[in-house]
């Protein structure tokens, strides 16, 4: 029952917010309408590898993202690495190492206290926030409307078009991951037995027995179908998957364009 309750609770969540995000994302496509209409934007590169320079966007990015100021603890930081390196570096490597185990600790009670399902809540956290890129096109599509707009050029277009798209990829994203954990919920129980026999059913099939069938031949044949099985797994595999997903998204891109 947890694990349905939290798919259930986690897909709901993530389909309000998304649902809401988009209604803000509506704002940042009139105002790219608006944009497209009034400034001359044929010729422009939208896939996001010309570096445009003369406009507001690429002032904010500076200002924001390159040359973001640091607080006092960055201020301090630099300091310590400009005045002792060894320390710093040192002290750094504390601090992180601390705070890895303070996460993992926290984490480690979290599953004790609340059982496995709270993983499937901090995930749901985590697609509420986002990438860094969204966050990052979101604030700046509010620093544009911020703008007096006869401010804004023809290059700003771009920036807005390929923050758009951000946006909107990451919403179809989080909105099918909300229907997926809405579709699992009715057999949320079930999803670890399934997983753990799936995942026993490959082992026994795909490797130990063909490794032990070819272990009776030649001990190196076995050894070696291991390597090359556990190379296609977690190698070839996540490789083909990913290419899929950027080869998607070049779609979508150049469908957007169109």
């Amino acid at each position: 029952m947890h694990y349905s309750l939290a798919f259930l609770i986690s897909g709901i969540i993530v389909l309000i917010y998304t649902v809401w995000r988009n209604r803000e994302r509506r704002v940042f496509t009139e105002f790219q309408n608006r944009l497209r209409m009034s400034r001359d934007v044929e010729g422009l590169d939208l896939s996001g590898e010309t570096p445009y320079t003369d406009c507001y966007a690429h002032e904010w990015i500076m200002d924001n993202v390159v040359r973001k100021r640091h607080g006092r603890l960055g201020l301090k930081v630099q300091e310590k690495l400009r005045d002792n390196p060894i320390f710093g570096v040192m002290s750094i490597t504390l601090l992180l190492g601390s705070a890895a185990m303070v996460i993992g600790t926290v984490l480690i009670v979290s599953i004790i206290m609340f059982g496995p399902p709270i993983l499937i809540l901090a995930g749901t956290v985590l697609i509420l926030i986002g990438p860094g890129n969204v966050k990052m096109s979101e604030e700046l599509l509010k620093a544009l409307l911020a703008q007096d707009f006869e401010r804004l050029n023809s290059e700003d277009y771009a920036y807005v078009a390929l923050s758009n798209r951000q946006i909107k990829v990451w919403i179809r994203t989080s909105m099918v991951i909300g229907v997926v954990f809405l579709a699992l919920a009715p057999v949320g129980d079930l999803l670890p037995i399934f997983v753990g026999e799936t995942i026993g059913a490959f082992v026994g099939l795909v490797l130990i027995q063909p490794a032990l069938t070819l272990a009776n031949t030649s001990f190196v044949l076995s050894l070696a179908y291991i390597v090359v099985l556990m190379v296609v797994v977690f190698y070839f595999i996540p490789k083909a998957i990913i290419t899929s997903i950027k080869n998607r998204r070049e779609g979508v891109r150049q469908t957007d364009e169109e």
